[in-house]
């Protein structure tokens, strides 16, 4: 299942979805979409957490992105791959003050880790290009790419390029990548957990953040997010490109897929990108005051939020809006009426 498009079309799309430090999206946008984020704490194990039903669900619309050597034509790459293996997926975000959550879930009918003995040497870009299918994760922060999140069979990539300035990107920096490939497996497991299903696999992972980090994830405050799901078929011809077109085994081929739309089907000219943001936005329990009731008393508590203006306390977002205003307060009376 593949689509060869030039070199040209590669280097982008590596530019596109694995986006190095400090370089800036300049892509076209075709569509801005806003998903909720609520503010919990869930067990990292793999596992859908009830406090993640809070957020809203979001539903990718994945395309595939084809990679390879030559730009043939849909018609002759059904001659030789099989064409489409249905991937679905979707998410749940989650944020507290240390950390943010995801919880990811892949339908992908050839899910699996390709032939090892196709291949003589190490992938060109270890963080991108690695050995199983699986899910590639980043973030923006100040209109700055970061890759967070990459996860190969129980590899845990996330936060390791040592060049992160944690001071301005907001992220805590974990246990580097390591030159020994065979350390990579299980790297930072106490942030992830994977589970693996017939057809399909989840991945549960948090984000560290620094005190920096933390200023950024407030009420209100708008992240952008992007995820793409990295699919590779056995019965392909591994090979690693480079600009002489000159090929050597390896692991660069396959498809990606990728919230990206095409004005032209398979026209790089008129590809654009799909921003999704997160909203974060705070907890509906309407327990303000924190003491595991909800009455009278947190109706007294987040009047005096909303008087000394402390718009930043995540209980007092009751109808999670990402504000804390009048609304909540009606929002609470509801809540308490209907005890």
């Amino acid at each position: 299942m593949k689509i060869k498009y030039p070199l040209a079309c590669a280097a982008l799309l590596v530019s596109l979805l694995s986006c190095p430090i400090a370089a800036k999206d300049t892509t076209p946008i075709a569509e801005e979409i806003h998903n909720r984020v609520a503010y919990g704490t869930p067990t990292i194990d793999g596992y859908l957490d009830s406090e993640y039903l809070q957020s809203e669900k979001i539903d990718y619309k994945y395309i595939p992105v084809y990679l390879g050597k030559y730009a043939d034509s849909k018609e002759e790459i059904k001659k030789h791959y099989e064409w489409d293996t249905g991937i679905e997926a979707y998410s749940y975000l989650l944020w507290d003050n240390e950390n943010i959550y995801v919880y990811i879930s892949v339908k992908d009918s050839s899910s699996g880790i390709v032939d090892f003995d196709k291949a003589e040497s190490d992938p060109e870009d270890p963080e991108t290009f690695t050995y199983q299918d699986g899910i590639y994760f980043s973030l923006f922060f100040n209109d700055v790419i970061y890759p967070t999140f990459a996860e190969r069979g129980g590899r845990f990539f996330g936060l390791t390029n040592n060049m992160y300035d944690d001071s301005i990107s907001g992220l805590a920096k974990l246990k580097g990548f390591p030159y020994n490939r065979e350390e990579i497996t299980g790297l930072n497991n106490d942030c992830f957990a994977i589970v693996n299903s017939n057809n399909e696999y989840t991945a549960e992972f948090k984000i560290p953040l620094t005190a920096k980090g933390s200023e950024y994830l407030k009420i209100g405050s708008r992240m952008r997010q992007m995820t793409s799901v990295r699919n590779y078929i056995d019965t392909l011809n591994y090979q690693v490109n480079s600009m002489s077109m000159k090929t050597e085994p390896g692991f660069s081929d396959g498809v990606w897929y990728a919230e990206v739309t095409y004005g032209t089907e398979f026209d790089i000219k008129t590809l654009s990108v799909i921003a999704r943001y997160m909203g974060l936005v705070g907890t509906s329990k309407g327990d303000v005051n924190g003491d595991s009731y909800t009455d009278s008393r947190d109706l007294v508590r987040l009047m005096k939020n909303i008087a000394e203006n402390i718009v930043t306390e995540p209980t007092s977002d009751v109808n999670l809006d990402g504000e804390v205003d009048v609304r909540d307060l009606v929002a609470l009376m509801k809540k308490i009426s209907l005890g």
